[in-house]
This record gives C-alpha cells, sequence and structure tokens, in this order.
C-alpha cells in the first residue's frame, strides 16, 4: 500500500469549511442574528419604509423614498456576496487545454501574405498577369 503523495479524493472537500470556521459559525448562530441577518434585517426594514410612503400615492415624500431605497440598496450590496456568490471568471485556452494560438496580422504581413497568393495564381495562369 503506497502512502504520501497525491490521492484522488484525498483531503477536505473544496470549498467546505474548516472545523474552526464551522466552529465559529455555530457560536455566532448560536448567540443571537448573524451579520448576514442584521444586514438582510436592514434592507427589509428600509423596503417597507418605502413601501408605507408610496402607498400614500400623490401625498408620497419622494424624497424619503428615495433616501429609505438608498438604505435598502447599500444593505442589499453589502448581504449579496454571502446569498448570491459570483460567478468565476472564464478561462480561454486553446486547444486541448494549451496556449491559446496568436498571430501577428500587422499590415506588412498581410500584405506579403496577398502579393505570395498574387504571385502563386500568376505562375499557375501561365505567368499572364493581364485580366481578360
Amino acid at each position: 500500500m503506497s502512502r504520501g503523495g497525491k490521492r484522488e479524493g484525498a483531503g477536505r472537500k473544496r470549498g467546505a469549511p474548516n472545523k474552526a470556521t464551522q466552529e465559529r459559525q455555530a457560536k455566532v448562530a448560536a448567540t443571537g442574528a448573524t451579520p448576514l441577518e442584521v444586514m438582510i434585517r436592514k434592507m427589509r426594514f428600509h423596503l417597507a419604509i418605502a413601501d408605507r410612503e408610496m402607498a400614500k400615492g400623490e401625498a408620497a415624500d419622494t424624497e424619503k423614498v428615495i433616501a429609505a431605497l438608498d438604505k435598502a440598496e447599500e444593505a442589499a450590496n453589502k448581504a449579496a456576496p454571502y446569498v448570491h456568490p459570483k460567478l468565476q471568471a472564464i478561462q480561454h485556452s486553446g486547444p486541448g487545454g494549451g496556449p491559446i494560438e496568436t498571430r501577428d496580422l500587422s499590415a506588412r504581413d498581410v500584405l506579403t501574405e496577398r502579393l505570395a497568393r498574387l504571385a502563386e495564381r500568376a505562375g499557375a495562369s501561365g505567368g499572364n498577369s493581364k485580366p481578360e
């Protein structure tokens, strides 16, 4: 039986919290509201203020609505990373996961390539370069 080295499926799974993190999260949750719960509660509180003010219709104080929505947005922005994880950036690669193949298409290279193709065509048509 071999020992040491990298083994498939061994170790803590990627993204899983370690024991210290799990203990800390359990302690915070057991002692009351978590920071995320506070942010969400604040967001909903300010949304409710804005909703009550907008329900007044024509008599609504737009400055009060805007201020409440701004505070709700601020709390939502702070809570969002914990509720909606960011998508991973796309890593581009070439064929078979290798490097991306690049070509310099500067004007000189393009012109040289076109001239070579024209010379080949002229040679294939018997050297007559006049169009018919």
